[in-house]
Parts: structure tokens; sequence; C-alpha cells
């Protein structure tokens, strides 16, 4: 967090007399692309993807109130540092603390504002994009629980750094996209620290990773699903959803994909016949096996080896 101290400072105003401000705080960064950058970031068929259309950081933002009834185009990531503070959101009021972040749709009447007594620290991007609401369906946010839990912070506050390093007076269309890629870079890295809220979905969660650990250390072994549903702990329904909502392919095909590429590297790497390696797999059929390689990698396992060999 002390990183950020060491920004470049903008023109600032002191806010002396503890009136609720929007913005104008000491050290602040405040970066607004101009409507003729929004609309060549639009027309761009890398950029249109995601873009930023605001973002900065307050280091420490006292008296610091934003109300808005009709909202603001596209979706902002709000993430609080230090301190703490209030969200006023669809109806409801959330406490958010330090190592917490907020979600906000696009023109959705809002209210957010900072602790009096321990004032916030933040950083922050609004954007949009084709892509843009992908990203906040990988975050879990949603209007009714627009709050995340993001305690650890260093990689994340070093893509935002790698994003304000981009600013410029004028953007050629290398520096867009360069904008572009380092702010799906700082959400992809607030997804990756993301810590549920829910200790129920945490628990869920650990209890997969378990299991793919038991795939790991049993890649030998002929498992079949009810193996990886009893190292996990959960009901056979609860697994095979919470699996594939994970990593988008079911729990039988990601182990048969493991061995697969365990398959490829011995292939690549060892002098093994194509018999040892089904049988170090846990495939007692060697015929049963190259079938498997060929369905999923188009080729057969000599072939593959072959081509591997002699760089085709």
């Amino acid at each position: 967090m002390d990183n950020l101290a060491n920004f470049n400072k903008v023109d600032h105003m002191n806010n002396t007399n503890n009136k609720p401000v929007e913005e104008g705080f000491e050290g602040q960064q405040f970066i607004l692309l101009s409507e003729a950058d929004l609309l060549r970031c639009s027309a761009h068929p890398i950029v249109s993807q995601l873009y930023p259309l605001t973002f900065g950081y307050y280091p420490s933002a006292p008296s610091h109130r934003v109300h808005r009834e009709e909202g603001k185009r596209g979706w902002s990531l709000h993430y609080c540092l230090h301190g703490k503070g209030k969200l006023k959101l669809a109806g409801k009021t959330f406490s958010i603390n330090e190592g917490m972040a907020f979600i906000l749709p696009p023109f959705e009447k809002h209210t957010y504002e900072t602790d009096r007594k321990h004032p916030w620290s933040t950083v922050w991007v609004r954007f949009e994009g084709y892509t843009a609401k992908q990203y906040i369906d990988l975050l879990g946010a949603t209007l009714a629980k627009p709050t995340l839990h993001i305690p650890d912070v260093k990689n994340l506050l070093h893509s935002y750094q790698q994003l304000y390093a981009e600013r410029r007076m004028y953007y050629s269309v290398l520096d867009l996209i360069g904008i572009s890629h380092f702010l799906g870079l700082f959400l992809t890295q607030a997804a990756r620290k993301l810590k549920p809220l829910s200790a129920r979905q945490l628990s869920s969660d650990e209890q997969i990773q378990k299991s793919i650990r038991f795939m790991e250390k049993n890649i030998h072994r002929d498992c079949r699903l009810d193996d990886f549903v009893a190292s996990s702990g959960m009901s056979a329904r609860n697994y095979s959803r919470r699996f594939r909502t994970l990593t988008g392919i079911s729990p039988m095909n990601y182990f048969i994909q493991m061995k697969l590429n365990e398959a490829g590297h011995k292939l690549q790497s060892t002098a093994l016949t194509i018999e040892q390696i089904a049988e170090s797999l846990g495939y007692t059929d060697p015929l049963y096996f190259s079938r498997i390689f060929r369905k999923t990698q188009g080729i057969s396992p000599s072939t593959y080896r072959r081509e591997q060999i002699e760089g085709v």
C-alpha cells in the first residue's frame, strides 16, 4: 500500500471545512479519458472489449461523499485500502471496511461515503466494453450483493500502478490497447485475490481444491466420480455442480484431461512405450488409451511423439 505514496501527485484542494465533497483530496490521482478517446476505444476491435472511462486513487479522503440519483455510465469497482465507509445501493446499506470492494452497476442510483472518524483511502476504476459484464460475473458481484472481500492487495495494487503508468496526454492506438490490457489484469487480480464473504462458499471451494489434489496424487489410478466426491466431503450433487462452476467442465473430464496432459509430457520427454505410459496413468488397455488420446488431441500418441521430436 505504501507504494502508492510514491506516485506523482496532482493539483489538489484541502477540505478544511469538513463539508461533503466528491473529489479534491491531497495527493489524489484522477484520470478521465476524453470523449474522443472513448469513441476510439469503442470502435477498436481489441480495445472495445474492455476499457476504462476513469480511474484513480485517493490516499485519504475525509468528508468524501458521492450521491448520484441516476448513477453513471459503465461499471465501477471501488476498493478500500484503509479506513472505512458505507454504501447505499438498491435500497440497502452496506458497511465497507479495509480490504473490501464494492461494485456499482451502470445508471443505478447510489450513495457512498467515508467514515468521518476513520476516513478511507481508495482506488477505483469505472469501465465498459463487450466483456465488462463477464468480468463482473467473474467477481461474483450482483445488485443485491455488491460487496467483495479482497484482503491480499499486493498484486492488485501493482496492477493498478501499471494501469496508472499508462496514462497519457494523448493516446496512440497502442496506448489504448495497453490500458485495456492493464485494466483486464487489474480486474483479473481482483478476482484471483477474492475471498468469498460466505463461509459456506469458501468451504466448498476448499473442498473442490482438496478433490483436485486427490486427482493429482492418484493420476496413476482408474478413479471414479465417487472417489472424488468422497475426497471432497461434499454431496455428489453439490460437488459436481460446484466443480463445473469453478472449472467449466465435469470432474471426470477434468481428471481425463489431467491424465492426457501428463501423457503428452511423457511422450515428449521420456522413452517409455505407449503401453507403459498408458499403464502408468491407470489405463490397463493401451488401445483404449490411444482412442481417448486421439479423440481429445486429434492425433494418435505415436504421431504426437513423432511430431514433438521432429518439431512439426
